[in-house]
């Protein structure tokens, strides 16, 4: 076993604010805060399956349109 190295972008663009208020919530920056941790805890607060370990060592895996990539790396 080596270390392994996670390392996680999240692009959050103000349209997709815009989309998730939909007129439901007035659009501030305090909501947009908000938003972002809310973005944040569903991205990372859950379990993800994505198999077997070694099928994901050194590669990317890039957003799929859920506005998450990944990129795991072996450490020395």
């Amino acid at each position: 076993m080596k270390p392994i190295k996670i390392t996680a972008e999240v692009i959050i663009k103000p349209e997709d604010f815009s989309k998730w208020c939909d007129g439901d919530f007035l659009e501030s920056e305090k909501m947009y805060e908000h938003y972002v941790y809310k973005v944040i805890h569903s991205k990372f607060g859950a379990y993800k399956d994505f198999g077997s370990l070694e099928n994901f060592i050194n590669t990317t895996i890039p957003d799929n349109g859920n506005g998450l990539k990944l990129t795991i790396e072996e450490l020395e």
